[in-house]
């Protein structure tokens, strides 16, 4: 008997060949990912540049092997994917932020009004 094709194999093995092909790479990158942070809180560097230096020192698991896939993918659409929700984060913060701000210093303007008897009491 003939092995069956991709399109004819149950959907649970497809799944599991799919998730085997990438868990490496996105096992790496989150490792390095949870390092950097780890290392950030210990040394006060910004976890940014820990986690450029690791991905330096790590690299060549990007260049061939059982990690290419997983790291591909967690460098395009993972990466895609927290930097919009990273935006969208900062945005709403901004929004807030910028709410809050403006109602503080219509406050001080309001109390400085009345300081210097320009405004009514």
């Amino acid at each position: 008997m003939s092995d069956p094709t991709p399109a004819t194999r149950p959907l649970f093995q497809r799944l599991r060949a799919t998730v085997s092909r990438f868990m490496p790479g996105l096992l790496v990158s989150v490792v390095i990912a949870l390092a950097a942070r780890f290392l950030s809180e210990h040394y006060g560097a910004p976890a940014m540049l820990m986690a450029l230096l690791l991905g330096i020192a790590f690299h060549f698991l990007a260049e061939e092997g059982a990690c290419v896939p997983g790291i591909e993918l967690a460098a395009r659409s993972v990466l895609r994917i927290g930097v919009a929700l990273l935006g969208l984060a900062e945005g709403a913060a901004f929004h807030w932020d910028t709410r809050e701000n403006q109602r503080r210093m219509l406050t001080v303007i309001r109390v400085d009004q009345i300081a210097s008897g320009n405004g009514a009491a």
